[in-house]
C-alpha cells in the first residue's frame, strides 16, 4: 500500500514539476532542414498638419496641398523559408520564396516566385546574398537585399536565460527622410516574460522612440511608444507570433513653417514551423 502511494506521489510530483517551468533560454535562430511558413502584414496611417503664417498657408493651398494630409498604406507578404543540410563547416543554405508576393496599395512590388538566397549557422542569424527574379532590376534587388538583412539584424536577439517576470531590452537605430533631412531615432524595446505554457513563452513588449539630440537641436522633435506581444516557440528556438502597435509624433520647424507628423502603425508576423 505504501509503495503504491509512493509511486502515485512521485508521478504527481513529476507531472507538476514538468508543467511548472518558470524560465526559458531565449535564443532565436534558424535551424537546418526546417520549413518556416510566414505571413507578415504592416498597416500605416499618417497625418501631416501644417501651420505658420497666413502667407505660408496660402501658398500651400495654391499648390493644392491638403492640410492636414492623411495617408494610409498596407503591405502583406506570404513566404516559405526553407533551410538545407548542415555541412562540415557548420553552415547550411537558406532560401526564402515569396508565394503570394507583397503588395502596397494594391500594387505588387515583390513578384510571386521571387527567391532570396543566403547562408546560416547554428550560432548566428543568416546572411542573405542574392535575389532571383526576372521581373526585378538590379538596383531594386540590391536595395531589397539590404532591407531584408537589416530586418534580420533587428531580430538577432541576445541569447538569454530568463525567468517569468524578468525582462531584457534591445536598442535599434531607426532613420527616415522628412523635408530633405534624414531623421534618426532610437527605438528602445523591453521584452518581459509573463508566462510559459505548452512549450511556449509569452512576452509583453513595450517600446519607446526617442529623437537623437543633435537632430532635436536643429528644429526636429519626436517621440513615440509601442506595445505588443511575442510568442516564443521553445522547442524550435524561434518566435511563433510577433505583434506591435506603435504611435509616433514629430514636429519640424523651419522659418515660418511648422509641420506636425503623427503616425500609427500595426505590424504582425506569424510563423508556422515544420521539418523540411
Amino acid at each position: 500500500m505504501k509503495k503504491a502511494f509512493l509511486i502515485k506521489f512521485l508521478i504527481l510530483f513529476i507531472s507538476i514539476t514538468a508543467n511548472s517551468q518558470d524560465f526559458l533560454v531565449f535564443k532565436v535562430r534558424y535551424k537546418p532542414q526546417t520549413k518556416y511558413y510566414q505571413i507578415q502584414s504592416y498597416n500605416l496611417k499618417a497625418s501631416n498638419t501644417f501651420s505658420g503664417t497666413e502667407d505660408v498657408l496660402k501658398r500651400l493651398k495654391e499648390r493644392e496641398v491638403q492640410n492636414p494630409t492623411v495617408t494610409t498604406s498596407f503591405m502583406k507578404s506570404e513566404s516559405n523559408i526553407l533551410t538545407g543540410k548542415l555541412n562540415s563547416k557548420n553552415v547550411f543554405p537558406i532560401a526564402c520564396e515569396y508565394i503570394n508576393g507583397q503588395s502596397l496599395k494594391g500594387k505588387v512590388i515583390i513578384p510571386k516566385g521571387t527567391i532570396v538566397y543566403g547562408k546560416g549557422t547554428l550560432d548566428n542569424m543568416p546572411v542573405l546574398d542574392s535575389v532571383a527574379s526576372e521581373q526585378l532590376d538590379a538596383d531594386f534587388k540590391k536595395s531589397f537585399l539590404k532591407s531584408l538583412n537589416d530586418l534580420i539584424s533587428q531580430i538577432n536577439f541576445p541569447v538569454k536565460k530568463i525567468k517569468i517576470g524578468e525582462s531584457f531590452t534591445q536598442e535599434i537605430p531607426f532613420s527616415f527622410p522628412v523635408a530633405n533631412n534624414n531623421l534618426e531615432m532610437i527605438i528602445k524595446t523591453e521584452y518581459k516574460l509573463i508566462a510559459i505554457k505548452n512549450n511556449l513563452g509569452y512576452f509583453e513588449i513595450k517600446s519607446d522612440y526617442t529623437m537623437k539630440t543633435e537632430i532635436s537641436e536643429k528644429g526636429f522633435k519626436g517621440k513615440g511608444t509601442g506595445e505588443g506581444t511575442l510568442v516564443y516557440d521553445i522547442q524550435n528556438n524561434f518566435f511563433q507570433k510577433f505583434y506591435v502597435k506603435s504611435e509616433v509624433e514629430m514636429d519640424f520647424s523651419m522659418n515660418d513653417l511648422k509641420l506636425n507628423i503623427k503616425s500609427e502603425t500595426e505590424s504582425s508576423h506569424e510563423i508556422k514551423i515544420s521539418k523540411n
